[in-house]
């Protein structure tokens, strides 16, 4: 396939690597390398609607509901133009989106593909809590017609992909699934790499979001391991959280775009010995990729994403939502006592390696977007 000419549409700054945990910028760039030329059609500014407004506020206010402006036909179409605009300043082969608002309306021959982590109504009281009946039917419809307007729907996990056909009656053959990869340049090799057991445990929690995350019982399970006589303590990254503990260590914010900050969480990596985040909700968790590129194995929870990036006994182990604490625990008690925690190690990095890193994604879009454009 030759190199195409790639519009990446996104409503927020791509190149900015906080955003969205960073898989807008690394999307682009694998994009990039594998498809053609990039040029970035984003960070777009929508105008403000006093409909909007007043509807913000009378549900909020009066029915105590949410309000999605994002999701209303008018921003869609505001969206759809702002992109037609830049679309015919030069000629592309393709656009792809790493989400769906922008390309729901668009009114274009070229081919569009997206590649997202979710979609609409399977995040409806999952991520998205108590919406109002009119943002409900318009994120179905805006969802609908992004998947009726695309040559090629990508989801990063089996969960949203199966959703979309079961909630959308979506034709199977143009829906796929490709794994994100790790957010992080720096990885190491597999000779930095020497995760054994010592006289003390070190756990790992890298997210934003304490109660979404699972963070109490990553909390309980440090507190649980060191009752056990097992000397344990735990590094939490990205939150503050609401309980302290002599042996908790709080890193509250790390910015990836710092080098220093980089650095930073490249070590707590290299130096844990778990990662631990058991989610409550999660569309994916990218997190579960980097902890596979540093051969650190995972403990996280059966919901969302989660089970196409951790398969148990390769690179960790999930267990169901109803598990606490206790039983945290004790699979870490059981991974060490079977003599199984280098295995593990050498298994996480290796699922890494064969699935879940950007080039082995890229190679995955590049076969499917030539299928697709044939």
């Amino acid at each position: 396939m030759k190199k195409l000419k790639v519009a990446y549409v996104t409503t927020y700054n791509a190149l900015d690597v906080n955003s969205w945990s960073g898989l807008g910028y690394y999307i682009a760039k694998t994009v990039q390398k594998h498809l053609g030329e990039v040029t970035y059609i984003g960070d777009l500014k929508t105008r403000r609607y006093i409909t909007h407004i007043m509807k913000s506020i009378w549900y909020k206010k009066i029915l105590g509901k949410g309000y999605d402006k994002a999701r209303s036909e008018l921003i869609g179409k505001e969206y759809a133009r702002m992109v037609e605009k830049e679309l015919k300043k030069g000629q592309f082969d393709l656009i792809l989106s790493p989400g769906t608002i922008p390309i729901a309306y668009l009114d274009t021959n070229i081919p569009i593909v997206f590649w997202t982590d979710a979609n609409f109504s399977g995040m409806i009281n999952y991520y998205f809590e108590n919406l109002s009946d009119e943002t409900i039917r318009d994120g179905n419809k805006m969802e609908k017609r992004a998947l009726d307007n695309c040559s090629l729907a990508i989801y990063s996990s089996e969960w949203a992909a199966t959703g979309a056909i079961e909630l959308y009656g979506i034709n199977p053959i143009k829906v796929k699934v490709i794994p994100f990869g790790a957010n992080i340049d720096n990885i190491p090799s597999k000779d930095e790499l020497h995760h054994k057991i010592g006289s003390s445990l070190k756990l790992l929690f890298v997210g934003k979001d304490w109660k979404r995350k699972g963070g109490e019982i990553a909390f309980d399970t440090m507190k649980l391991l060191n009752e056990e006589g097992i000397e344990a303590h735990l590094t939490v990254v990205g939150c503050v959280p609401p309980v302290s503990d002599q042996r908790m260590k709080v890193v509250s914010f790390l910015n990836k775009n710092k080098k220093e900050d980089a650095e930073i969480l490249r070590s707590l990596y290299i130096d844990s010995n778990f990662f631990i985040m058991p989610s409550r909700k999660e569309c994916y968790g990218v997190v579960f990729c980097e902890a596979a590129a540093f051969g650190l194995p995972v403990l996280s929870s059966v919901t969302g994403g989660i089970p196409t990036i951790v398969k148990d006994g390769v690179n960790g182990y999930l267990l169901p939502l109803s598990a606490g604490g206790k039983d945290y625990a004790e699979k870490i008690i059981e991974i060490i006592n079977s003599g199984t925690y280098e295995h593990l190690c050498s298994s996480s990095r290796q699922r890494y390696e064969e699935v879940l890193n950007w080039d082995t994604a890229g190679k995955k879009l590049r076969e499917e977007v030539e299928r697709t454009l044939k």
